[in-house]
């Protein structure tokens, strides 16, 4: 797992040049390679928020546009409600290159750029056949003061891991015995 946090700083000419109207975002990257215990194009196909309840216990999201009902470039969600709402827009799925982008911008004042690349994992068939490595890239930039806390707070390097390493084990249970995992299963 690697994590940088950056906050780019502009450079000005003279100290006379009138100031930007907004300051660059704090921004913060988590990565994370999973290994999960199916083909990368088995695991592809469930990359995907309608799929995703039926392998991690507790996924709630709302489906707001999707031509094919599926996970497809211009699909629309959003999880959480209110304050917590996110409305995310997925912005890149290649079947080939075995990528999808996903973009959600938060209420909270932060946007989220995640990034999930599959590949067959190096030397780890495993029990069930091909393996895949997940390599999990989540990328956070702040909009205001308010957002830069909202990532301190809730997308720590600890949550982050919490959060990939439960993702790991319930899609890997999912796809090794075709249930899902209980989230009180450590």
């Amino acid at each position: 797992m690697s994590i940088t946090d950056t906050a780019p700083q502009r450079q000005t000419d003279s100290p006379a040049e009138p100031q930007p109207f907004h300051q660059p975002g704090r921004r913060v990257e988590h990565r994370y390679t999973q290994t999960i215990h199916a083909p990368p194009d088995h695991v592809l196909g469930l990359i995907c928020p309608v799929r995703e309840h039926d392998w991690l216990d507790g996924w709630t999201c709302t489906l707001v546009y999707s031509a094919s009902g599926l996970v497809e470039k211009g699909c629309i969600f959003t999880t959480g409600a209110g304050c917590d709402e996110e409305i995310w827009v997925v912005s890149v799925l290649d079947p080939v290159a075995r990528i999808v982008e996903m973009v959600r911008v938060a209420r909270a004042g932060y946007v989220c750029m995640l990034r999930v690349e599959l590949e067959p994992a190096a030397g780890d068939s495993g029990r069930h056949g091909d393996a895949t490595a997940a390599h999990i890239t989540y990328t956070f930039t702040a909009l205001d003061t308010a957002g830069s806390h909202a990532i301190s707070e809730r997308h720590s390097a600890s949550r982050f891991l919490r959060m990939v390493t439960t993702w790991e084990r319930s899609l890997d249970h999912y796809v090794t015995t075709g249930r899902q995992l209980p989230a009180t299963t450590p």
